[in-house]
């Protein structure tokens, strides 16, 4: 059974972090999304994906190529214009041979999968929607099931007084080839607005089943956040890279942690990193490789992807940078903020709570900025004190 990964969302909820990267490849825990999809779907034995692209699909294909790094087989079909959800899967038809599985490249999941195949095999069924159990249904399409499993009603994001389950859909798709012929070609088509109440409609068996586990559709900065830090705290079955220092610590392989700085867990650590004498790194924190922690800065709450600098008395708390980002001497960064790549932050510059800062800026010694920054390059002192 070969697995379609959906990859080609822009991911507009999680910029400035995608505004030159495709959502699937914005990085949790020192890894892009869809390659912690890629390593879940092989422990149920898949080893044959179809990547469907459309927003920066060289930066994926570049990534993982043919798929021999990962010991598996990667192809990719490319939408040249948004076909929907179905119909990007319809593009790559020719690839299908016989049943298979659509996830979304941008979720976190930890269900048992080959229940789910179980069940849609012992149901007879031509589509399985996995479906979990969520406390506010509002930002997700709600599912109803009879006792059987049979799918009887869809809605959509529901407004809150039209919420009627809380079991919602999560994207995974477990699919009988034939489902392909009732999707139009190279039309706009979606799974859940289209193809599935059309199965219904046709009297076609369509089931739910309601998985128990781990999943996290990774849709803004928030889930980004929580989804690092339910991983951090070992609510998911999750394959962490790098050596296990002590409970809640990992370290990836040649990092360099001063025996003068202090690191409470949980903290990844990513590949030749350092950190300086001095420094603190609290809890909740992901360096990515080759990243610097400087001589007594502090960084708290925060992912600093690969490539960057906290400079000496610098702060980040609660803040995610992106790669290649420079912290310089006593800056700080506060919680919420996200700062895209490329960005130096000058000496003293402060970045306020909330503030997001687009690729390529350059914040100037001791502004203070306190409002998002999307256009120019240059942000000085007098401009936001």
């Amino acid at each position: 059974m070969k697995a379609v990964i959906m990859a080609g969302g822009q991911g507009s909820r999680l910029k400035p972090l995608t505004e030159r990267t495709p959502k699937p490849m914005v990085h949790a825990l020192n890894k892009p999304l869809a390659e912690h999809m890629i390593n879940y779907l092989k422990r149920y034995g898949f080893k044959e994906f179809i990547f469907t692209l459309h927003f920066r699909p060289l930066d994926i294909q570049r990534y993982f190529m043919d798929g021999a790094e990962l010991n598996c087989d990667i192809k990719y079909s490319i939408e040249d214009e948004p076909l929907g959800t179905a119909g990007s899967v319809k593009l790559a038809e020719k690839m299908i041979k016989g049943p298979f599985i659509v996830v979304s490249g941008d979720a976190i999941v930890d269900f048992d999968l080959g229940k789910a195949l179980r069940f849609h095999k012992a149901k007879n069924s031509i589509a399985t929607l996995v479906l979990t159990r969520v406390k506010n249904p509002v930002e997700y399409g709600i599912v109803v099931t009879d006792k059987e499993g049979r799918v009887v009603r869809f809605q959509e994001k529901p407004a809150p007084h039209e919420v009627f389950t809380d079991t919602v859909n999560t994207g995974i798709y477990i699919l009988n080839r034939e489902v392909l012929d009732d999707i139009p070609t190279r039309q706009p088509f979606d799974f859940s607005h289209d193809l599935f109440p059309l199965l219904l409609e046709n009297k076609k068996p369509v089931f739910g089943y309601v998985a128990d586990g781990y999943w996290c559709d990774v849709g803004d900065i928030a889930s980004l956040h929580k989804a690092q830090n339910d991983i951090l705290n070992g609510l998911v079955q999750f394959p962490m890279q790098g050596k296990k220092i002590k409970e809640g610590l990992w370290v990836g392989e040649k990092s360099n942690i001063s025996p003068l700085a202090h690191v409470h867990p949980p903290v990844y650590i990513g590949n030749y990193v350092q950190i300086k004498e001095g420094a603190t790194v609290g809890p909740y924190t992901v360096l990515g490789n080759y990243s610097v922690i400087d001589r007594h800065a502090n960084v708290t709450r925060s992912v600093i992807q690969a490539n960057s600098y906290v400079g000496e008395n610098a702060h980040v708390n609660g803040a995610i940078m992106g790669k290649r980002v420079i912290v310089t001497r006593k800056a700080s960064i506060a919680d919420g903020s996200v700062v895209g790549d490329n960005t130096l932050i000058g000496n003293g510059a402060e970045i306020r709570a909330g503030v997001k800062i687009w690729p390529d800026k350059r914040i100037e010694r001791n502004a203070v900025v306190n409002e998002n920054i999307v256009w120019g390059t240059s942000v000085t002192e007098s401009l936001f004190t």
